[in-house]
């Protein structure tokens, strides 16, 4: 046996450990006379070639040889072997495709899935063949592969028919009724219909063959039978007892799950799939989801932008079961059906925008467009920003925009996010960050007095539960609209540091500038000095922003340390320099010394004091 398995270059093919020069072996070890020997060859075998039900490239070289071994009577464990092949053809695992069956496609040339299901279907006249083997697993497992060999259906069916008529396993005949189902289904045959109901009428209820039957039904005919339904949603509650049958691993719950939810999507059956949604779990409750989205708002879709609808066309039964996916917990899961839908794919936006709990500010219509719309379309670029403050001004009253502000500074409808949302570098992100805040201080500008929005900094600093970006725009927005000359007072100096912060720092640096150089020190010496790495650049944060505006000793000496110890990261070189040559000649002594002395950040020292020594030139 296993002619030519040395002829080929397992070494040249890779599995999921790296090269596939063991996989000769283990397939002889299948073998063995020891069962504890083939054991350990099998797992070592499915753990190389399909790692995780993911298939290896070395597993299309293997396939012939497994077909070999599944098909001599004198091998052992040729069931399982089967099972392995049904998942090679499958993809990966043929339990994905039980809701619908295999997809029946042209071939793409290029795609190594493809030619896997391919290769594994050049064996299937030996799988027909086994369909009479002696051993009832076997004929089972074989049944199973042709099921997921659906474009081979006009050849395999009439064989699976005629095995079904003289099978008298229990598991067995389940199987081969399985098989005839999905193959039925790629014919788009009704054709066993009578088959698959006497069967059901027939077989004792809660049997193997009575839930094959009943699946079989499921897949083929539209609508779908009562008695069908019945049986599977019984083998949800009380699955038939299936040790060691090769469809779905056993778990025919899950089988049954997945069955009829592809039955009810298909039939627009919101209340079954209501239903289901509590019965499933893992995969199956994600695709029950999906279904149920799907079923429910079909047609609906995003606006002619992209972005998602205001939920004002929902009636009370559309709610209904967005709230029940919500409470559920499954809006992160089915993210991307939502978004296909028009709806926003995070659980806060989704009850926001389509009135499962009380509206907010942000939720306000501003010329026929919630406001949360309008911002989002300046802030993408879409819209005039001048337009959104002339809407404001001509809408809202002061009062309106600071509620408006708190929303959006809460963080309501992520607005500070792009888009739909991507993951987006570090400091790219904080620009968008930057953009919002900027844009609601502009907003305050517009239509409030320096009174009104000192009123609300105070009451930001009795709410220290409130957010960074709520403190920062009202930091920044009283900062612009004080006279000129005049500055912050230092009761807000908690929502200035919130301005100094990232990513707002450049604009509470501007304010920090104008204080007496006691009061700099004052505000900058608290914060950390840390970086992060992008790629292969040095990103300051916090502290490092703002440390040249406030030389003092005690500064400089944390910039120092800083800069020695990196226990806050590399040291930003520019920004270091910066505050370092900012201190002037009186530090001029201690940094020779620094930079005599060597060591990895020596360089930082010798520059600042270059940088001292040319300004005391000029």
């Amino acid at each position: 046996m296993l002619d030519g398995l040395d002829e080929i270059d397992w070494s040249d093919l890779e599995h999921a450990y790296g090269p596939a020069d063991d996989v000769p072996g283990d397939l002889r070890g299948l073998l063995a006379e020891k069962a504890g020997e083939r054991n350990k060859a099998w797992n070592r075998l499915v753990n190389n070639l399909h790692h995780q039900d993911t298939p290896e490239p070395a597993a299309i070289e293997a396939v012939p040889f497994l077909i070999e071994l599944a098909g001599s009577p004198s091998v052992q464990d040729r069931a399982r072997i089967l099972v392995l092949l049904a998942d090679l053809a499958s993809g990966g695992e043929h339990g994905g495709y039980l809701t619908d069956g295999y997809p029946v496609l042209p071939p793409e040339p290029d795609d190594p899935l493809d030619a896997l299901h391919a290769r594994v279907a050049e064996g299937r006249g030996v799988f027909v063949a086994l369909l009479d083997d002696r051993a009832a697993a076997v004929r089972a497992a074989a049944a199973l592969v042709l099921g997921f060999l659906p474009e081979r259906a006009e050849e395999t069916a009439p064989a699976v028919r005629a095995r079904l008529a003289k099978e008298k396993d229990a598991a067995a005949r389940a199987s081969e009724l399985l098989a005839l189902g999905l193959l039925d289904l790629a014919l788009r045959s009704e054709g066993d219909r009578p088959l698959f109901e006497r069967e059901l009428s027939a077989a004792p209820s809660g049997s193997l063959p009575a839930f094959a039957a009943a699946t079989a039904l499921a897949w083929t005919v539209r609508p779908l039978p009562q008695a069908a339904r019945d049986a599977l949603l019984a083998a949800i509650g009380a699955p038939p007892k299936a040790a060691g049958f090769p469809w779905h691993r056993g778990d025919l719950r899950t089988f049954a799950v997945r069955v009829l939810g592809g039955a009810a999507h298909a039939q627009r059956d919101v209340a079954l799939l209501r239903h289901l949604l509590d019965a499933a779990d893992g995969g199956a409750r994600r695709n029950i989801a999906a279904g149920l989205i799907s079923t429910t708002f079909a047609g609906r879709g995003r606006d002619a932008e992209g972005y998602p609808r205001p939920g004002t066309d929902l009636d009370d039964a559309a709610r209904e079961v967005l709230k029940l996916l919500h409470e559920r917990r499954l809006v992160d899961t089915v993210a991307d059906v939502l978004l296909e839908h028009g709806f926003a794919p995070s659980s806060p936006e989704l009850e926001r925008s389509t009135g499962l709990v009380a509206p907010g500010p942000l939720d306000r219509p501003i010329e026929g467009a919630p406001a949360w719309l309008r911002l989002r379309r300046v802030l993408d670029g879409r819209a005039p920003e001048d337009a959104w403050l002339d809407d404001v001004k001509r809408t809202l009253s002061c009062e309106d925009v600071i509620a408006l502000v708190r929303d959006a500074g809460a963080g309501a409808y992520r607005l500070y996010k792009p888009w739909p949302s991507t993951q987006l570098p570090r400091s790219v992100a904080g620009e968008r960050d930057r953009r919002l805040a900027l844009l609601l201080v502009r907003t305050l500008e517009a239509t409030c007095d320096v009174a009104a929005v000192t009123t609300y900094a105070d009451e930001l600093r009795a709410a220290p539960e409130r957010t960074q970006r709520e403190r920062a725009v009202a930091a920044l927005a009283l900062a612009r609209l004080l006279p000129p000359g005049a500055t912050i007072d230092d009761r807000f100096d908690r929502l200035i540091m919130s301005a100094m912060a990232d990513p707002y720092h450049e604009d509470g640096r501007a304010i920090v500038a104008t204080f007496p150089l006691e009061r700099r020190e004052r505000l900058i010496l608290p914060w950390p000095l840390v970086t992060y790495t992008e790629g292969d650049q040095i990103m300051p944060m916090r502290g490092w922003h703002h440390v040249d505006l406030a030389p003092t000793p005690a500064v400089i000496d944390k910039v120092i340390e800083a800069v020695q110890s990196e226990s806050g990261g590399p040291p930003p070189p520019d920004h270091a320099i910066r505050a370092l040559a900012a201190a002037g000649p009186s530090i001029a002594p201690r940094l020779r010394e620094l930079a005599a002395a060597g060591g990895p950040r020596a360089e930082i020292f010798a520059k600042a004091l270059a940088e001292i020594e040319a300004r005391s030139a000029r």
